[in-house]
């Protein structure tokens, strides 16, 4: 039985991850993707969209989060 599913885009995420040390795992996956991410200047955008997340969970100026809402099912 699964206990939790987390999601991630929903309108009011209650749980927030601290991914800083991942950014660059990050970027490089994100430019794996060629087609969808060529056009864009996908450091700035990772790290503009992982910063805001992370201000808006009160975490401390420089990190990044990404953002969830978790269900429990229990």
């Amino acid at each position: 039985m699964v206990r939790e599913i987390w999601y991630a885009g929903g309108p009011a995420p209650d749980h927030a991850v601290d991914v800083t040390e991942q950014y660059d795992r990050k970027v490089a996956a994100m430019r794996a993707h060629r087609s969808q991410t060529a056009h864009m200047d996908v450091e700035t955008w990772v790290r503009d969209r992982l910063g805001t997340v992370a201000e808006n969970a009160g975490l401390p100026a420089g990190r990044m989060a990404e953002a969830f809402t978790v269900l429990r099912t229990e």
